[in-house]
């Protein structure tokens, strides 16, 4: 008489199987996790690709002027607001766009109505004293995760650090908007320093505004439109070398032609690709 036919899986069979899928995930989630990660950056360099559309719409129509220095406390650029509906699509990182209030920055001392952004925490602000709870809510609300070279301004006391007339060299390496924990970037002294954009964060001292651009959003890089209105990731190490202001010194001691060394940089800096 013959045996009956065994149907279905043994569990040993079962635990087999299982342990395949299991190594199989552990193989493809990490290609997975950076085709994600790519596909953000794609999309982060197409929404500051928009915004060199619009920004060239502004100074086209104001005769290649740049805009004039405003009043302490502006939370965005002078000129985008004219040409678009707020689309905080196009505002927005996707590495830091998450305007939940867990997820914003912490309030500026400086401007109360303000919050700085991190590195991957959009900044906010709204017209007027609000607790993070009610911008976060504010349907008015201002949220971003780019900023905009401030010192492309006229500036009305002619100071040096400004460029106070559109720039006719240099254009591809002046930075224009790009990846900010602030809404307007701007350096903490009003003169050239041998610095560049000061010291690295996590070597001490006053590296407030440098920490504004200065962050790990795409493994080692941040997205930057420039004055051309090209387009590129630029390497961290590579900020220093990039042309700031007018007498932004290209050379300074955080460049390979001011003779910077591996070691000069703090820990988490090292491992990332030199200029």
């Amino acid at each position: 008489m013959c045996g009956r036919r065994r149907s279905g899986f043994t569990l040993v069979e079962l635990l087999v199987v299982i342990a395949v899928i299991a190594v199989l995930m552990g193989l493809l989630m990490p290609s997975l996790q950076r085709v994600r990660q790519q596909a953000r950056t794609v999309v982060c360099l197409a929404h500051l690709k928009e915004w060199g559309t619009l920004i060239s719409q502004y100074f086209a129509e104001h005769n290649g002027q740049l805009p004039t220095t405003g009043p302490v406390g502006h939370i965005v650029p002078p000129f985008p607001h004219a040409y678009i509906d707020w689309d905080y699509n196009s505002m927005l990182c996707p590495n830091a766009a998450n305007p939940n209030t867990s997820k914003l920055g912490e309030f500026d001392e400086d401007s109360p109505n303000f919050f700085d952004g991190g590195t991957f925490k959009p900044w906010g602000g709204i017209m007027g004293e609000r607790t993070t709870a009610e911008i976060s809510n504010d349907p008015n609300r201002i949220i971003g995760s780019y900023g905009y070279n401030s010192h492309l301004y006229r500036d009305l006391g002619g100071r040096e650090i400004f460029f106070n007339a559109m720039p006719h060299r240099h254009l591809s390496q002046i930075p224009l908007y790009f990846d900010c924990k602030r809404s307007i970037f701007f350096f903490d002294q009003l003169r050239p320093t041998t610095d560049g954009l000061g010291p690295p964060p996590g070597l001490g001292g006053n590296v407030s505004r440098t920490s504004h651009v200065v962050m790990n959003r795409h493994h080692g890089r941040i997205n930057v439109l420039f004055l051309d209105y090209s387009v590129r990731k630029v390497e961290l190490k590579s900020l220093w070398s990039l042309k700031w202001y007018p007498a932004y010194d290209t050379a300074n001691r955080w460049t390979r032609a001011g003779g910077v060394q591996s070691e000069d940089w703090p820990p988490w800096m090292r491992k990332f690709k030199e200029e």
